[in-house]
């Protein structure tokens, strides 16, 4: 599910910022939520020649205001106590923070598909949990 944070957008008649803070929000009540990366059209934007992958994948959490996240809030960091994640099948154990937001996961993730993507799914077990996804990178 994509949300948007309303508290980074300007009310202005004209356009200031053209990438907007969205983020993907998995919520523990939401099971398992499953996406493709890249995704096709990211595919046909990016992927022209090459889809050899160097099997890293780094993911970001969005930036809480302030850095007040919710309570509710679930890092990534977490995994894999409050949050599960599987490449194409494949549990992640564990993962190496890059900075404060991003953390790449490691694990057998191999090298993607024959297009070189990736099937990743993401749970969290946290009760009232929720994770806030800003960027899945596929390396």
């Amino acid at each position: 599910r994509i949300r948007g944070d309303e508290t980074f957008r300007q009310p202005c008649s004209e356009v200031l910022e053209i990438d907007y803070k969205d983020y993907f929000m998995v919520r523990q009540k939401d099971g398992w939520m499953t996406r493709t990366y890249p995704n096709a059209a990211e595919l046909e934007e990016f992927g022209k020649g090459n889809n050899t992958r160097e099997g890293m994948i780094v993911l970001c959490s969005r930036v809480c205001l302030w850095y007040k996240c919710e309570k509710e809030y679930v890092p990534l960091k977490q995994l894999p106590t409050n949050l599960t994640v599987e490449v194409d099948g494949h549990q992640v154990h564990q993962s190496k923070e890059l900075n404060q937001l991003c953390e790449v996961i490691s694990g057998d993730i191999g090298q993607g598909n024959e297009n070189g993507q990736y099937t990743i799914k993401f749970r969290v077990n946290r009760p009232d949990g929720q994770l806030f996804l800003s960027s899945v990178i596929v390396l």
